[in-house]
């Protein structure tokens, strides 16, 4: 069984607040994400009882050791997964990266969503959909939005979703992706957002009241990512990116969560296409992409939302 595991962008993005868990103490935010067309690939085979096997080829996205299996999320969902299950049948997973690390991109959390998802199909098993999104919560704030997909409204640590209905959901909005030859760590970008000792944390104002019935569409969105400001000051050449998008075209530019990708939103697409073939010329990585609809991923592959208990 093979399984892609879309990438997520970040429309908006405002921290409000810090919040302890029992994982931690986490940053409180209210965002906006959107799945879109990048996708690792999870392949799914048989494997010894009771037990998990996992393998990925990080050389092939330019990362020459990784940490242990053990802290892998695919491994630690499947784990999880099984334990909760008491199923005996295991499995061997295989990830394929395709989705950049350290890129704001969440691909490590939708890589964990995507394991939970099929290895159900794949064991043939259901489970309460209120008990899955606390498996998904445990492994990472944003893994339950990777069970859904789509554009969603997030808050708290990212775990309070609303589907968004978009005006976007017919006419996929144009993206161009790109990552600079460097990667950060999501946790340095906090603590220097920390460091700079903000005490007046702004409003939740800058997007109207949603409602899942209301249509949401680019011009009610004042796109904002409140860690660009932090993330700016030391790597200026991620401001400049977003000033090359505007001046190709874009009718939008952003950081996508924490970085340090910066992407383009495009109501054209020939402009959108010559922007990403002006960035490859340029030595950089460039994604052109589109949306992609909640649900639609896993309708796509023929996998069910599980819904109750066996």
């Amino acid at each position: 069984m093979k399984i892609l595991a879309p990438a997520k962008i970040n429309l908006f993005l405002e921290i409000t607040g810090k919040k302890k868990t029992g994982q931690g103490t986490y940053h409180t935010l209210n965002t906006i994400f959107q799945t879109v067309n990048l996708c690792d690939e999870i392949v799914i085979s048989p494997g010894k009882s009771h037990r998990i096997d996992f393998t990925c080829d990080w050389t092939k996205i330019g990362i020459a050791e990784s940490s242990p299996v053990e802290d892998n999320l695919c491994f630690r969902a499947a784990s999880a997964l099984m334990e909760y299950l008491e199923e005996k049948k295991g499995a061997r997973i295989k990830l394929v990266k395709k989705i950049p690390a350290g890129a704001g991109l969440g691909g490590g959390s939708s890589d964990a969503a995507a394991v939970l998802i099929g290895l159900l199909k794949f064991w043939n098993r259901k489970i309460d959909k209120k008990n899955l999104n606390e498996i998904a919560l445990k492994l990472g704030a944003d893994v339950p939005f990777f069970l859904y997909g789509g554009c969603c409204f997030a808050q708290g640590v990212g775990e309070k979703l609303t589907p968004l209905r978009t005006s976007w959901e017919k006419e996929p909005l144009n993206i161009v992706l790109v990552k600079p030859g460097f990667s950060k760590s999501t946790g340095d970008v906090y603590k220097r957002y920390d460091e700079r000792a903000v005490k007046r944390l702004t409003k939740f104002n800058n997007i109207p009241k949603i409602k899942r019935e209301k249509l949401v569409d680019l011009n009610s969105l004042k796109l904002v990512n409140s860690l660009e400001e932090v993330v700016f000051e030391k790597y200026p050449e991620l401001k400049a990116l977003k000033c090359n998008f505007i001046n190709m075209g874009a009718c939008a530019s952003l950081m996508s969560g924490s970085g340090t990708t910066i992407f383009g939103v495009f109501e054209n697409g020939l402009i959108a296409q010559k922007s990403f073939v002006e960035f490859k010329k340029n030595g950089f990585n460039a994604w052109l992409i589109h949306t992609l609809n909640g649900g639609a991923l896993w309708k796509s592959q023929k996998l069910e939302f599980p819904r109750g208990k066996k």
